[in-house]
């Protein structure tokens, strides 16, 4: 009696691991599955870099538009959606002369396309008599992305300090 009992236990013990081990198969091909349709989840719903930078260019023409800048000569834009701050962001340039004291005059503003915040502004107007580089700015800040303003003295210093919203 004692050996049907241990042959029993015995028997009673493998159909028990053997139950065991087919759940645990099957938990771990359910856990792959589960991955999977995750990862094709996740990569059917995050807007690619494509997406986004199509978006940005779409938004960024509508900005020129309304802002009055569609048919005006000398003024241009470039836009560009910077990924690290995740924002679209319009840069609009416009060269204009004065008709009665034929000074030129420079603008370059820099803001995002969606919200209209603006991140930088250059302004400078010549004066008569003097060459470009004799005349300082208006008006030369850029707003760094930590939010502090950033004063400049050039053109060429304005737009190496917008770069961080360009590149």
């Amino acid at each position: 009696m004692k050996n049907i009992f241990s042959f029993v236990f015995v028997v009673a013990v493998v159909v028990l691991f053997l139950l065991q081990y087919r759940v645990y198969i099957e938990m771990q091909g359910q856990q792959k599955h589960i991955a999977v349709l995750l990862a094709e989840k996740n990569a059917n719903t995050r807007p690619t870099s494509l997406d986004l930078q199509g978006k940005c260019a779409k938004q960024a023409l509508e900005a020129f538009k309304q802002d009055g800048n569609e048919g005006q000569p000398f003024t241009s834009f470039t836009n560009h959606y910077n990924e690290r701050l995740g924002k679209c962001f319009i840069d609009i340039e416009s060269m204009q002369v004065d008709k009665s004291t034929h000074n030129p005059t420079n603008v370059k503003t820099v803001y995002d396309a969606f919200e209209g915040k603006v991140y930088a502004q250059y302004i400078w107007v010549g004066e008569q008599g003097k060459k470009y580089w004799e005349v300082a700015p208006m008006i030369c800040k850029v707003t760094g992305t930590d939010g502090k303003e950033q004063l400049c003295h050039a053109s060429d210093e304005f737009d190496h300090l917008i770069k961080v919203y360009m590149d």
